[in-house]
């Protein structure tokens, strides 16, 4: 998946191609457009199905990226305003259950809003399915959508449902079948959820590393986040860093085969820190990594280029204790250039950290910290 910038807040865009998922973060912001309109409520409109499975993933990404619902997404050439869309989702998942691939009336939908109590739970497929054709019966008598869709977990505002129904087409999207359940929680975290963007070094190769980043994509998307594949290369770490146009609350998932003194060293520096500004930095170690958890000391990477040695400005600092008494030494050739308690350093600026070789464990790891 490739690197793409933020989106514009009011709209999103939906390839004209039926088969092609067009990421939000893709768009360029227009507020003039002589390409899109609004639907005449005389004129009939109908999309594909694939189109609104298209529209589903942009709006899911556009969310997640811009943290609010969009005004309206463009599919084709038809600018469609959520309380529609919401209406052709639940169109959309009815026929994808069913294997219906007929094309879908655009209808002419109001908004009406609602106070949400949904409690953090799961909706299982027979339930989401249920729900689905409920709202869609509700919305083609009375032309609106309703305040809150009522569960036996609470209330469900139409931006929640819309994401929610965004999430279980994607999930369709990447696995080709609809999930045994979705998770649902309030549409105010959801719009806390940080965007993902994932760095590698050069671990075994070019294909092995870029299939690593995508498996946990797909799973990642399979779990309702928005999550790309930044870049390989043993400066990608702090090259995203530097792109002004991520999310300010970002979370940055870089991808090591090795635990290199250096790299985690300058984590801790003023100027990695302000680069870094409001964004997260998850860090992870693929094995053969050195394993760093209640290490004493790493030393210097054979192949670190780039860390002044130490008693140089932004040098490794004063930090060898060689005979164990908690007094770090001076003065021993070969000796100071390294890490002194990595895990502890890491920990102390903030950051946190996983050693594993298991694409699920990692996954459900990174999760956890697009919450907080």
């Amino acid at each position: 998946m490739d690197h793409t910038s933020a989106a514009s807040t009011n709209q999103t865009t939906v390839s004209k191609t039926n088969q092609t998922v067009t990421s939000a973060a893709t768009l360029k912001t227009t507020t003039k457009s002589t390409e899109t309109k609004l639907v005449s409520s005389t004129k009939k409109v109908y999309f594909k199905p694939a189109q609104i499975r298209a529209a589903a993933t942009t709006v899911k990404n556009s969310i997640l990226i811009n943290h609010k619902l969009p005004s309206y997404v463009t599919i084709g050439s038809t600018k469609v305003k959520m309380p529609q869309f919401l209406e052709l989702l639940t169109t959309a998942i009815i026929k994808i259950n069913y294997k219906d691939s007929t094309s879908i009336l655009l209808k002419s939908v109001t908004n009406t809003t609602g106070t949400e109590t949904i409690k953090t739970s799961n909706f299982n497929k027979t339930a989401y399915l249920k729900a689905a054709k409920t709202l869609k019966n509700y919305m083609d008598t009375y032309h609106k959508v309703p305040g809150v869709y009522k569960t036996s977990n609470g209330r469900m505002d139409y931006s929640n449902l819309i994401y929610t129904y965004c999430k279980i087409i994607d999930f369709y999207n990447v696995q080709n079948r609809l999930p045994n359940y979705v998770s649902v929680t309030t549409f105010k975290k959801v719009i806390a959820l940080r965007p993902v963007y994932i760095t590698s070094d050069n671990i075994i190769n070019k294909t092995a590393d870029n299939a690593r980043i995508n498996s946990i994509v797909k799973g990642l998307r399979a779990l309702g986040l928005y999550a790309v594949n930044w870049g390989l290369g043993p400066n990608s770490h702090v090259a995203v860093l530097g792109q002004t146009n991520l999310p300010k609350n970002a979370l940055i998932v870089d991808i090591y085969g090795g635990a290199c003194a250096g790299t985690l060293y300058e984590m801790g520096l003023d100027w990695y820190k302000n680069l870094r500004a409001s964004k997260k930095v998850y860090t992870i170690f693929w094995p053969p990594s050195t394993q760093i958890t209640g290490l004493d000391f790493l030393p210097r990477a054979h192949d670190d280029n780039f860390t002044p040695k130490y008693g140089e400005a932004n040098g490794f600092p004063d930090q060898v204790d060689v005979n164990k008494d908690g007094i770090f030494e001076t003065g021993l050739p070969g000796r100071e250039d390294g890490l002194a308690h990595p895990d502890q350093y890491l920990h102390s600026n903030g950051y946190q950290y996983l050693y594993s070789g298991d694409i699920s464990t990692i996954v459900n790891a990174i999760y956890k910290q697009t919450l907080t």
